[in-house]
């Protein structure tokens, strides 16, 4: 359990959060959110103990996990610095995964530079 953040992802964005962690060997901690819906009560609870919070997931802002999530800190005055990480609320060009990745900001370095930033590096 790390002391100075919590991350949360969903899907392939776990994995990047944690390799980021790891080899940057970081004092966060990692959620795994395996479901969007319903958000896990816990969650409430956990997020208290934290006054850095990243959300990272591959799905638009409004209408997202992390506005879900920050809806719900609201309404139980859980107070932090929070960044979230997702894709904008637009349309977007075609192209693969990792092309809309680099893009929107959701690629490895970009997501490792935001975690650092937060950090404190």
């Amino acid at each position: 359990k790390g002391k100075k953040g919590v991350i949360i992802a969903i899907g392939r964005h776990v994995g990047i959060a944690y390799e980021i962690v790891k080899k940057r060997q970081l004092d966060w901690s990692l959620i795994n959110l395996r479901f969007i819906k319903p958000i896990d009560p816990e969650l409430t609870d956990i997020l208290k103990e934290y006054k850095k919070i990243i959300i990272i997931e591959d799905n638009t802002m409004i209408g997202g996990i992390g506005q879900q999530i920050k809806s719900m800190m609201i309404k139980n005055n859980i107070t932090a610095n929070v960044l979230h990480l997702s894709l904008p609320d637009q349309f977007l060009p075609h192209g693969n995964i990792l092309e809309i990745d680099k893009l929107t900001n959701l690629d490895y370095e970009s997501i490792e530079r935001h975690v650092l930033e937060m950090d404190g590096h």
